[in-house]
């Protein structure tokens, strides 16, 4: 459970996140490469200069969810 943490520079490679709770969380420079986001909630949570490659989000409540730049 990461909720409302702020954290800097998280690299996350080939692996999968179950019922992984990270509503409000801030993360800049947030890397996910080959990762299944499974039951997870992203509600409200801050992924500022996020890069995504082949992540899939599956049964995760991602409302009001930032992916910026």
């Amino acid at each position: 459970d990461w909720s409302g943490a702020t954290v800097d520079g998280v690299e996350i490679v080939d692996s999968r996140l179950h019922d992984t709770h990270l509503t409000g969380t801030e993360i800049t420079r947030l890397r996910l490469t080959d990762v299944v986001v499974e039951h997870s909630d992203l509600s409200g949570a801050l992924f500022d200069e996020a890069r995504l490659m082949r992540v899939a989000f599956r049964s995760c409540r991602m409302s009001g969810i930032v992916l910026s730049r």
